[in-house]
């Protein structure tokens, strides 16, 4: 031991050293206790004492502890490993059956139990009577209706407080430790821990514990069993095939177990005959398929394990305590009723035993040599008690660097649960953004029914500018005519003739002009009355858009439609139900609608010009006159098409206006409660800020 101690003086400063940045580290906290929980460095200083302490005590035993969860066969482990088979451990079915069982060398055999204190007893009625709906509670509940179902006698209990049985042997241990740890035992409910002194040779140079779980219903039967683990040297870990190392176990294994400081962990895949059986049916042999079964159990391990050790290297968790679980990424496989069933006459095997022989089709007993995988388990637990020393030097070498990851992991706990009340926090202002939004969807409501009263109010409008649209078509078609009119003129004629008389030779040669007139009637088109059926058109146009547009003047519905918007929104008491300011509030939207559309006047554009004389007589002059007419009726009709399209347009423009202002003007108590629900949040938003810097803190000193 000279060397170990020599090795631990240097540890011991570095333990000094290391307790004196806890310390530190707790009244940098200080300031900050109503944000955070400061006892947990304290708790880890304590713990951390306690374990150098412990450490470095004179003759001390090498600590070898079997952890696992309920049912993962821990007891029945160490019945094989230890007493060959026999049920001398009790198989604990759940947690409130489980006791820390420490199991060491001594020259006489003996039992001790060591029993709940008063104060213990009540703490876990308590529990049991706080109605809350958890494992625990529901473990105390059983505990507590134990007792009183087997006669527990506590008081008897709790003045004894401890009780020491001598024991001849392990023959009659079975039925004594059913008593004490058993679910049907009679002091069960009442005991602590069990602590038994065996003379075994396995037990000489060190000391196994069987743990139970940590969710025990007795905080003090949950404490000592992590100060257990926190002082273990090395630690068998078992996890059953069926669900081997799911979330649960993989987090205990690699999250908690390596930052104890534990120099050795060793993974142990449990009743591998339930797995194997399960896999049977698909391989031709029972060897095929054990092959297969450890192959991807391996490989889950190794990919496990691996990605835990590089997340563990990534926090900073320093490489002796990352080494420990190296040898977990290569399992032992172990089947305990394999083992004892390979060593058991035929004779003495039950009905389950047979059975499960069958399932397996049934082996010979070298199968279940290589299924039950003992030799392996022992040679495994020996080599660690043979390296007991080599793992207690090892173990001093990582004292302080366990405890630092440990810290680590703890500030980055205390960190999450700073994080978490942040987040608590930016619920509370979801919470409150939720109100607003309730407002925003109150004002959407009030605003939906306010634009369905606004759409009811245009709903003519689209047909009443079709309507428009029409006429004015068929107005431009009418007035675009024009009808020809008649003229009678004069038309003179001249013609030449001879003025020879007979028989007077002098006026032979002559002839003489005679002038006549002729009367003829022709048609014409006259632009006059091209202006005027324009004029007309335009006028008759623009009294059409007025009254297609009187109809909007009236808004009596509207008011009304309101009206009934404004009383099923919102309460009868509300300020928004006033008759008064309801009123006024109505007044000033509706103001915003157009009274009514005026004509405007009447204005040819250049290129409808006419011609400017009476009478258009020739017939490209009169149709080009027609044309004319025709072109300058339809820029009539398009403008004033326009000119309607834009009112309508307007109008509709008017009503959002309206809507907008009326439904701001009715919610004004809802958005000032939507305002002040903002600078509310704008609060929560500020200490949000300061847990971040208190978590930025803490990760400083991590």
């Amino acid at each position: 031991m000279e060397p170990i101690f020599e090795k631990t003086e240097e540890q011991r400063r570095r333990a000094e050293a290391f307790a004196a940045r806890v310390a530190s580290l707790c009244a940098a906290l200080e300031p900050y206790s109503g944000e955070v929980d400061t006892g947990g460095p304290e708790l880890l200083l304590r713990s951390f004492r306690r374990r150098t302490e412990d450490f470095f005590r004179e003759n001390r035993r090498f600590t070898l502890a079997v952890a696992g969860r309920v049912k993962a066969g821990k007891s029945t482990f160490l019945n094989t490993l230890l007493f060959g088979g026999r049920e001398v451990l009790p198989k604990g079915l759940t947690p409130k059956t489980a006791v820390l069982t420490r199991m060491e060398y001594a020259e006489e055999a003996a039992l001790t139990a060591r029993f709940l204190t008063r104060a213990e007893w009540e703490e876990l009625c308590r529990l049991a009577g706080s109605g809350m709906d958890t494992p625990q509670v529901q473990a105390a509940q059983e505990t507590a209706a134990r007792a009183s179902r087997f006669g527990t006698p506590l008081e008897e209990c709790f003045a004894e407080g401890t009780r020491r049985i001598p024991l001849g042997g392990t023959d009659g241990l079975e039925p004594l430790l059913n008593d004490y740890v058993g679910e049907g035992g009679r002091f069960a409910p009442a005991v602590n821990s069990l602590t038994l002194g065996l003379p075994l040779d396995s037990l000489r140079d060190l000391a196994v514990v069987d743990t139970p779980g940590l969710n025990d219903p007795v905080l003090s039967r949950t404490e000592q069993t992590r100060r257990c683990l926190e002082t273990c040297d090395a630690i068998f870990f078992l996890s059953r095939c069926g669900s081997f190392l799911d979330r649960s176990d993989l987090d205990l294994l690699t999250a908690q177990l390596p930052q104890k400081g534990a120099a050795e962990l060793v993974l142990a895949a449990t009743q591998f005959d339930s797995a194997l059986i399960d896999m049977l049916p698909g391989y031709p042999d029972l060897e095929s398929a054990a092959r297969e079964l450890r192959r991807a159990l391996q490989e889950h391990a190794a990919r496990s394990v691996g990605a835990a050790m590089k997340k563990l290297r990534r926090a900073g968790c320093p490489e002796p305590v990352t080494a420990a679980l190296e040898r977990c990424r290569r399992p032992i496989f172990l089947s305990s009723l394999a083992e004892d069933l390979a060593h058991r006459p035929a004779r003495e095997r039950g009905e389950q035993e047979r059975l499960l022989l069958r399932l397996l089709e049934e082996p010979e007993r070298e199968e279940l040599v290589r299924i039950g995988n003992f030799e392996e388990a022992r040679a495994a637990f020996f080599r660690v008690a043979a390296e007991k020393d080599d793992l207690l030097r090892r173990r001093a070498g990582q004292l302080t660097a366990a405890a630092r990851s440990e810290l680590g992991m703890l500030l980055e706990r205390l960190r999450a649960d700073v994080l978490e009340k942040r987040k608590r926090l930016l619920e509370e202002e979801a919470a409150i953004g939720e109100r607003q939004r309730e407002l925003s969807a109150h004002l959407v409501r009030v605003r939906a029914d306010v634009d369905e009263a606004f759409a009811e109010y245009l709903a003519p409008l689209e047909q009443a500018q079709l309507d428009v649209f029409c006429e004015l078509d068929r107005l431009g078609e009418d007035w675009a005519q024009l009808e020809s009119r008649e003229g009678v003129e004069s038309v003179p004629r001249v013609r030449t003739e001879s003025a020879a008389q007979p028989l007077r030779p002098w006026t032979w040669g002559r002839r003489r002009t005679i002038y006549t007139s002729e009367q003829r009637t022709y048609a014409f088109l006259d632009p006059a009355d091209a202006r005027r059926n324009l004029e007309q058109l335009w006028l008759l146009s623009s009294q059409l858009q007025a009254a297609a547009f009187l109809l909007f003047t009236d808004t009596s519905r509207l008011q009304n439609r309101l009206m009934e918007a404004a009383a099923k929104n919102f309460p009868l008491q509300s300020p928004a139900r006033q008759p008064e300011r309801l009123r006024s509030v109505l007044r000033s939207a509706l103001s915003r609608l157009p009274v009514k559309e005026r004509p405007q006047p009447v204005r040819l554009l250049p290129e409808f010009s006419l011609p400017k004389e009476a009478a258009v007589r020739d017939a490209p002059g009169r149709a080009a006159l027609r044309e004319a007419a025709q072109n300058a009726a339809r820029k009539i009709v398009g403008e004033r098409r326009r000119a309607a399209g834009q009112a309508a347009c307007r109008l509709r423009e008017q009503a959002a206006e309206a809507a907008g202002a009326f439904s701001a003007a009715l919610c004004g108590s809802l958005l000032r409660e939507r305002d002040a629900l903002g600078a509310q949040s704008a609060a929560l938003e500020r200490e949000c800020g300061r847990l971040q810097t208190l978590a930025e803190l803490l990760r400083y000193y991590q």
